[in-house]
């Protein structure tokens, strides 16, 4: 069973999902992002399917997997993915992590109605429900 959490809290998102992620925009560009927090959240969030297939598909090899994968990436204008790294993790799994960024890669973000691209930063905590 997946446990399902939502909230919102200044800048930071729990998704619903076999994992909870948070998400920041990274503020080194000082100039006005392309799509807005809740944009890029709701397009995660639509997409927490497939993440968690990632995860599920995981712990069939290694029941005991949890923890933090964090990813950079920028969204071009089009909605599209045109760059992600990976920034911080405690999970050693290649092939689990290449799987979320996969999802990540794939997902159609909103167009940005300023044409200006989107650099997001966004956490994802991997744990297995109780239930």
């Amino acid at each position: 069973m997946i446990k399902m959490i939502n909230s919102f809290i200044i800048g930071y998102f729990l998704l619903n999902s076999a994992c909870t992620s948070k998400q920041v925009y990274n503020t080194e560009n000082q100039g006005i992002e392309g799509i807005s927090k809740e944009s890029v959240r709701l397009a995660i969030k639509n997409n927490s399917s497939n993440i968690s297939k990632c995860y599920e598909d995981a712990l069939k090899n290694d029941n005991s997997l949890k923890g933090q994968i964090t990813f950079s990436f920028q969204i071009s204008s089009s909605g599209q993915v045109i760059s992600i790294q990976e920034t911080n993790t405690d999970i050693n799994n290649i092939r689990f992590k290449s799987c979320v960024s996969t999802v990540i890669q794939k997902i159609k973000f909103p167009n940005a109605e300023n044409g200006n691209i989107t650099n997001a930063i966004y956490p994802f905590r991997f744990e297995k429900s109780l239930k």
